[in-house]
């Protein structure tokens, strides 16, 4: 990507502030500002909530399929493992924002 290519977004970013994030990614991908958003606080997966929507459009984070099993979890771990300790290095070069602290205890960074 180059020094500037790629730029990173936090869930709890956008969680804390949809619509300054937003701007921030026009801003980057070098388009005008885009005023008219809508829902832009609905939230939808957003970190620790994942869930399958039901048809009453509510979340159901206790139905099974929302579960991963243990050995799915491990293939995955592995798998972005050495993309997390990339982007710590690159966290800690300043050329990406810092990563969530739970990010840093999770991946054992």
């Amino acid at each position: 990507f180059g020094v500037g290519g790629a730029q990173v977004v936090y869930t709890h970013d956008l969680q804390r502030d949809p619509e300054k994030v937003l701007m921030t990614i026009e801003r980057h991908v070098g388009i005008g500002q885009y005023t008219k958003y809508k829902n832009v606080n609905t939230t939808m997966n957003a970190e620790g909530k994942y869930g399958w929507i039901r048809k009453d459009n509510e979340a159901s984070h206790d139905d099974p399929r929302s579960k991963m099993s243990k050995p799915t979890y491990e293939k995955l771990f592995k798998f972005y493992a050495p993309s997390m300790v990339e982007m710590q290095k690159m966290a800690q070069k300043g050329l990406i924002s810092k990563l969530p602290a739970a990010w840093v205890q999770e991946w054992r960074l």
